[in-house]
């Protein structure tokens, strides 16, 4: 059996990453490429090579969404230096649009984007919230949202909101005045 308690004590310090001289790494130096029309015609170049768009298709086939690859692909740009991570984010969208043309084209067939868990917890309590200003009618939670949701909230959870949508209509109330040095006084 090996001994496990060495490898836990070989990892690095918390903090330790923030002794190291700043611009070790690629991301942490100016990126190769500052415009956005740059940065897409960069990794479009990537994306429609052969040995690139390969590795796509076996990937979407073996059953990963595709926006997942392409998320992979402008993360590994970003790290290794190419563009900023705000670039990144900009040519996100055209490039897995580009990328799910490409597959739908060649006729595999794919998962376009990851599963997301819905949570139905927010749109809870803006209702709640709206039936205690009187701006809406007593809802039925269980009637109003899709069964999937409800099983978001678990058991339990929705005597936690309740409590927390109990508290609203004190914390609204309790508006304090201004005070202070630079505070206006009306």
């Amino acid at each position: 059996m090996a001994d496990l308690s060495n490898e836990f004590m070989d990892g690095p310090i918390p903090g330790e990453s923030l002794t190291k001289e700043l611009g070790g790494e690629p991301h942490e130096r100016p990126p190769m490429y500052t415009d956005p029309e740059e940065v897409y015609d960069f990794l479009v170049e990537k994306i429609t090579s052969d040995k690139v768009m390969e590795k796509i298709s076996v990937s979407v086939q073996l059953g990963v969404p595709a926006e997942l690859v392409v998320r992979a692909i402008t993360f590994v740009g970003w790290a290794e230096g190419y563009y900023s991570i705000d670039n990144m984010m900009l040519v996100l969208g055209p490039i897995t649009e580009l990328t799910f043309a490409i597959l739908d084209k060649s006729g595999i067939d794919y998962e376009k984007l990851a599963p997301r868990k819905q949570d139905a917890t927010l749109e809870v309590a803006y209702r709640k919230l709206a039936r205690l200003k009187g701006d809406a009618e007593e809802i039925n939670i269980e009637e109003e949202l899709p069964e999937e949701s409800m099983s978001v909230l678990g058991v339990g959870d929705e005597d936690v909101l309740e409590e927390v949508v109990d508290d609203i209509p004190e914390i609204l109330d309790a508006t304090e005045e201004p005070g202070g040095l630079m505070s206006r006084r009306e």
